[in-house]
């Protein structure tokens, strides 16, 4: 036993000392990497061998970070990503990390490999995120980050790196900083707020001198100069909203964002009840008229982001702050239900496009559809004149885009991931848009089969409608009583299946919803709304799973075979309830 552990250590020497040794080519990244997930997974399942690994790794840093700073050279950009991930790996336990900063040596490790700099590698970037944020696991290294200024280099590649992931993991790494130094220091998480929020007061001059002098220009040097700013502020809120929204319990690092924007005040008059009900709607109605402006300005993304934005601020300043509930007579959803519609509004532009016929016919068509025609009238009622511009406004916009199912994919995707505050009403509203943007594809599929290849070829796009729907029917439970759409799902589900040529995903999620929709809608207490009929989707659905079960795919015939399980589920309790 003794000589395969000696012959492990020695392995293990052997091949961190070859790095100090060779000029690593870029090739070896990849396996540097491998190494990093094994040490990794040693450390999160505890298993014996990481004990013996890692005090050896925590020799080895501290050595080459010796040689590396007496003979002043930096190591190959694989060789210093690895070390600095290596690194983070060991500072995450707290006594390892105590241990190692002894003598600086992680300023000294920062220094050496010159992460700090905003020139280099991405890679290096994300390794020093991730130390830093390693740093953030326990007390005595969230000391050391209050302590050191190293923060500052993060929040400047979350404004100014150009690798998307370098800004987003900056990004996370503010919110992460906020979130644990506020219980530690709180007069160092209002400094750091101020800092992040330092250029909107540095630049906001500067946009509007440019508007003035030279108004070709204003919205590049809005752009250059606010953009980045707003934008990590309002992810960093969002991701404390979320919170709030969620009932997490601690509000003060958000009421440090919010002050600034009015909310803090509006709340505490709510709840201290020193404000006038028409004063604090005169107060939200003004903060909604400006969002509802902006909401005309900026690019496609912009407005998608700010709609999304809108979904869970006004969702929570409908919360906090009730009396704000500023409404029409025929509005009879909240502004925040409006939001997300807004943000579909690329859904809606994909029929329009690609739709053969002309409107007009369209709009007779769509009369002779009661459910299509009640569920076109209650999104009417359902928003404001405002709004109703703002769809206009972007239609033609969205409808002459190039990108337009990559802009239909990204807007699913936010609907998907935003789930968690929505209402029951907001869950059937985009269940049922969801639906009919798939009708309408099947319908412009038969009407016209030569458009089936550009449909073939959006195989993310429908994968992310499909699922949608899958997820929404389970999560909110969502049956004929909240919306007759559910009626036309199955049948929807199988008249894509019956189209020929589809990928695999697709095949697969149109079998689940398949499989949900049995589950839900052919329930023995819901038998009388099936039809039984021999041309019915119940009579075809058998030949369909057959060819499904031959398949040469491992997924479709695992699909498949669930949907049979289901339904003879559903058989079997049919059976119990007529004995």
């Amino acid at each position: 036993m003794k000589s395969s552990v000696s012959r492990y250590r020695s392995k293990v020497k052997r091949l961190l000392k070859k790095l100090l040794k060779t000029k690593c080519e870029i090739k070896i990244e990849g396996s540097l990497d491998k190494l990093l997930a094994t040490l990794e997974q040693q450390e999160a399942k505890e298993i014996e061998s990481a004990l013996i690994t890692l005090p050896i790794c925590a020799k080895w840093l501290k050595k080459a970070v010796a040689r590396w700073s007496r003979k002043r050279v930096t190591p190959p950009t694989g060789v210093a990503s690895f070390t600095l991930n290596l690194a983070s790996l060991l500072a995450k336990n707290e006594e390892r990390f105590c241990s190692l900063n002894n003598n600086n040596l992680f300023i000294k490790l920062v220094n050496v490999l010159k992460a700090r700099q905003s020139g280099v590698a991405p890679s290096v970037k994300l390794a020093y995120v991730k130390l830093l944020s390693s740093f953030l696991e326990h007390k005595s290294g969230i000391e050391w980050m209050i302590a050191c200024t190293f923060w500052e280099n993060v929040f400047q590649f979350s404004l100014t790196d150009q690798d998307e992931r370098v800004t987003k993991e900056s990004t996370m790494f503010m919110s992460k900083l906020l979130e644990t130094t506020v219980a530690c220091d709180e007069n160092f998480c209002d400094e750091v707020i101020k800092r992040i929020m330092s250029p909107l007061g540095e630049n906001t001059y500067r946009s509007i001198k440019a508007s003035t002098d030279l108004d070709d220009v204003s919205d590049e040097v809005s752009s250059k100069h606010l953009k980045p700013a707003l934008k990590l502020i309002g992810d960093i809120l969002q991701h404390f909203l979320e919170g709030v929204l969620l009932d997490r319990e601690d509000y003060r690092v958000v009421f440090s964002f919010l002050k600034n924007f009015h909310f803090l005040e509006l709340h505490l008059q709510v709840v201290t009840k020193s404000g006038a009900a028409d004063t604090l709607k005169a107060s939200v109605s003004r903060i909604r008229n400006n969002f509802v402006l902006n909401l005309f300005k900026g690019t496609a993304e912009d407005f998608i982001k700010t709609c999304n934005f809108g979904q869970f601020y006004w969702k929570l300043t409908d919360t906090k702050i009730p009396t704000s509930q500023v409404r029409k007579m025929n509005e009879a959803f909240l502004f925040s239900c409006q939001c997300l519609l807004l943000m579909l509004v690329p859904q809606f532009c994909l029929s329009l496009r690609y739709f053969s016929k002309p409107i007009s016919e369209l709009e007779e068509e769509l009369s002779n559809d009661v459910f299509h025609e009640a569920f076109f009238q209650k999104m009417l009622k359902m928003v404001t004149q405002d709004v109703f511009r703002i769809c206009y406004t972007w239609r033609d916009h969205f409808a002459d885009r190039s990108d337009l199912f990559d802009l239909c994919k990204y807007v699913t995707t936010l609907a998907k991931e935003s789930r968690k505050y929505y209402s029951r009403d907001e869950a059937v509203l985009l269940f049922q848009i969801q639906v009919y943007s798939l009708k309408d594809i099947m319908t412009t599929i038969k009407e016209s089969p030569q458009k089936l290849e550009l449909f073939l070829n959006e195989t993310d796009y429908f994968c992310g409608i499909f699922e949608v729907v899958t997820i929404l029917i389970n999560e909110f439970d969502i049956t004929w009583r909240d919306s007759f759409e559910t009626i036309d799902v199955m049948a929807l589900a199988f008249d894509f299946l019956s189209v020929p040529n589809w990928s695999t995903q697709v095949v697969v999620q149109a079998l689940e919803v398949i499989n949900v929709a049995t589950a839900k809608y052919m329930t023995p207490n819901l038998a009388l709304l099936v039809d039984s009929t021999a041309d019915s989707t119940t009579a075809l659905l058998g030949p369909l799973l057959y060819v499904k079960l031959v398949d040469e795919t491992v997924e479709v015939k695992k699909a498949a075979l669930e949907v049979i399980r289901t339904m003879a589920k559903m058989s079997n309790s049919s059976k119990s309830i007529r004995r």
